[in-house]
């Protein structure tokens, strides 16, 4: 049993969903487009955007590390954190591709202890530390705030680095870093060992969100649903109560308040949107119709919110495919 929709706002978001077309039925999101109202959002990435729904500053560079390391470490520190990420680099012809996890990178975290602490043995002199937090997810504790501009890991996966190399005044130094990292991890006996078993190497690492864990802002939100580290992060900043996302049944859950969801498409695009459709569109669609929500808005991180009332559901004539909103 559904509890009184008074007040209860659902915001959603799904980033990248509207940045591709495809000749496919989605009947309730094309109901949810078509109905709302679009607003403009001054975001344009799933990071301005979650930095502005939690009241953080939106200037560059976001501060990304120090709040991902709250989860990944469990500890709250005032250092200076940079994501180091590990990464395979693949030549191919004129280009150099960044490979991840999701693409055949597989990780342990033995093999992470050891190639961190090779780069701490190397760096000895310098003036930061490397911390191999999970397998997937390393770290640069640094003593000063590098002036540096730096591209998110996932927005460069699969993709030519050489167009998302850092860039700033310290971009140089971080450059012959990252060069020197390459040379010191195909040395490293680590990748002999898995060029041996046929293994994709971790011949690099990838340089982003550096920054200070910024005040903790007034959180806005009654709950935060996702399964995204930086999501969790922000909530544990903001001492927002925070779950991980399982299916629409946590609907049942709320109350009055605002409530925050995040989800992304884990698979092919093609099957993710048939998946979100199926999971999550064809649900909200019908609490929302029911009334169960007083509002929902919808952020594809694309300097566009669509807000859609109940009302609306019912407004038949506003009848549009959801590919002529990509």
């Amino acid at each position: 049993m559904f509890k009184s929709s008074h007040n209860r706002t659902l915001h959603l978001i799904i980033p990248d969903l509207l940045s591709r077309k495809f000749d496919l039925i989605l009947p309730n999101l094309s109901q949810l487009l078509s109905r709302a109202t679009i607003k403009a959002w001054q975001q344009s990435d799933f990071y301005t955007t979650l930095f502005q729904l939690f009241n953080l500053p939106t200037q560059q560079p976001l501060p990304i590390a120090p709040i991902t390391y709250l989860i990944d470490a469990n500890e709250k520190e005032s250092a200076i954190w940079l994501r180091a990420d590990p990464a395979h680099l693949y030549a191919d012809r004129d280009r150099v591709l960044l490979f991840d996890q999701q693409m055949g990178l597989t990780i342990t975290q033995t093999e992470a202890d050891q190639l961190v602490h090779e780069l701490n043995t190397f760096y000895q002199t310098e003036d930061f530390t490397f911390f191999a937090t999970t397998p997937y997810h390393w770290y640069c504790r640094l003593t000063k705030q590098p002036d540096l501009l730096t591209t998110p890991y996932p927005q460069v996966i699969g993709k030519d680095i050489y167009q998302y190399m850092p860039q700033g005044q310290d971009h140089q130094y971080w450059r012959q870093i990252l060069n020197e990292i390459q040379m010191l991890f195909h040395q490293s006996y680590i990748n002999h060992n898995r060029e041996n078993n046929q293994l994709l190497t971790i011949n690099s690492v990838w340089f982003w969100g550096v920054g200070q864990l910024p005040q903790a802002p007034k959180s806005t939100w009654t709950q935060v649903y996702s399964n995204d580290e930086m999501v969790q992060g922000l909530a544990k900043l903001t001492q927002t109560p925070c779950d991980v996302v399982t299916d629409s049944q946590l609907f049942s859950q709320l109350e009055t308040g605002d409530y925050l969801l995040t989800l992304s498409i884990e698979t092919d695009w093609q099957t993710g949107l048939k998946s979100l459709e199926k999971q999550w569109f064809e649900p909200i669609m019908t609490l929302l119709k029911q009334g169960q929500f007083q509002k929902i808005r919808l952020y594809p991180c694309d300097k566009r919110i669509f807000e859609i009332t109940p009302v609306q559901t019912y407004q038949l004539w506003r009848r549009q495919s959801w590919q002529n909103f990509v």
